[in-house]
């Protein structure tokens, strides 16, 4: 799993360490791979009902997603699996 960090906030925490392990951690962290980041999209499904289908569409991209039963958890995606936004909107 990655993990975002800001590198500058712990080179900044490790100030107090002793000198030697100090200049050790500090070469590991300037070492380290960068990554490319995309900022979090938020969207928010939005529901409604299409002949005898139950449809959420993502409001950002226009993905629907049908069932013919309103079962529990249908309406449970974190995700758009299209565009990738986080469904937490209000």
């Amino acid at each position: 799993m990655t993990r975002l960090i800001d590198a500058d906030a712990l080179l900044m925490a490790i100030i107090g360490y002793p000198y030697g392990y100090r200049g050790m951690i500090e070469s590991e962290i300037e070492n380290q791979p960068t990554v490319d980041a995309e900022p979090v999209r938020h969207g928010k499904w939005i529901y409604g009902n299409e002949f005898h289908w139950y449809v959420a569409s993502c409001n950002k991209c226009g993905y629907q997603r049908r069932t013919d039963i309103k079962a529990d958890g249908w309406n449970q995606w974190n995700y758009c699996p299209n565009c990738g936004c986080r469904m937490d909107a209000e």
